[in-house]
């Protein structure tokens, strides 16, 4: 109601040429929508789940095909397996209903111990209030209790808000090569001489 009353009033301030004073609505459009993204921001849970629950099954029916259209839905049975695994955390953030989901892992190699973020996603919907960072320096507080000093993520180069984020929590761009071996795809390539 607010917002309609707002936005009649800024039309109308518009039409009858007085820009300072719809600039002055708008200006307080805008606090009063702040302040209310800081306040459901606050209200927003971020847990570590330890059993799946339907509504969980159900987040990520929604959640996964906006990270990445063409990827398989985890089952019930697959979501179990991973927050039974302690190498990896299942981080899922909620309001009324669950809205965005992070998995950090860990792994120990003879260089030192690894951590890896993956799969980080914020329902449309809830896009734009803040979450995405939330949830990522969840994670980072989570991995430097653990006595992890470095974290590893990769994002595509169009995912241009998310890339900004990371770099806005001190992640830095990597000079490296990211390489992905898939069987089904491996079977069509020979690679024998003669």
């Amino acid at each position: 109601m607010f917002f309609d009353i707002i936005a009649y009033y800024y039309a109308g301030c518009l039409a009858k040429g007085m820009y300072f004073k719809a600039r002055t609505v708008l200006h307080i459009a805008n606090i009063k929508t702040i302040l209310e993204i800081n306040i459901k921001l606050n209200d927003m849970e971020i847990f570590q789940p330890t059993q799946i629950t339907e509504e969980i099954v159900n987040a990520f029916k929604s959640l996964i095909p906006q990270l990445s259209p063409h990827a398989k839905i985890p089952t019930q049975e697959e979501l179990e397996a991973i927050v039974a695994n302690e190498d990896t955390v299942l981080f899922i953030a909620k309001d009324q209903e669950i809205v965005g989901s992070l998995t950090l892992a860990f792994y120990k190699i003879p260089t030192g111990g690894k951590a890896w973020i993956e799969d980080v996603v914020v329902d449309s919907k809830a896009r734009g209030l803040g979450l995405g960072e939330k949830l990522m320096q969840h994670a980072m507080d989570y991995a430097a209790k653990k006595g992890y000093t470095k974290i590893d993520l990769t994002s595509a180069p169009e995912r241009v808000a998310a890339n900004q984020l990371y770099q806005k929590l001190g992640f830095k761009r990597r000079e490296t090569n990211v390489y992905r071996w898939e069987k089904n795809k491996a079977e069509r390539v020979d690679t024998r001489q003669g």
